[in-house]
């Protein structure tokens, strides 16, 4: 009985812990959405902290010469992309 018990405990903890994951990764894609939007739109305007830029440099290194432009709106899709389908 005990065994039981343990079982569907530990099923409601996987369910849980399961929609916390997935809650937290939406999160981030729609952050990521608001970065690049802030960084495509306002970037030009105001001096950015370094720390909303430095998806810039990790895509510079992967790609050659990638003008922040398209580095902005690749991170807007990609983080929609993940605030929908996931």
């Amino acid at each position: 009985m005990d065994r039981d018990r343990i079982r569907v405990t530990a099923e409601a903890y996987g369910i849980r812990s399961r929609g916390w994951v997935r809650t937290i990764i939406r999160g981030a894609g729609i952050v990521a959405v608001l970065i690049g939007a802030y960084n495509l739109l306002l970037s030009p305007l105001l001096i950015s902290p370094e720390i909303l830029t430095t998806y810039r440099n990790v895509v510079a290194t992967v790609l050659v010469s990638s003008p922040p432009f398209f580095t902005d709106i690749a991170l807007m899709v990609v983080g929609a992309v993940v605030a929908w389908f996931i």
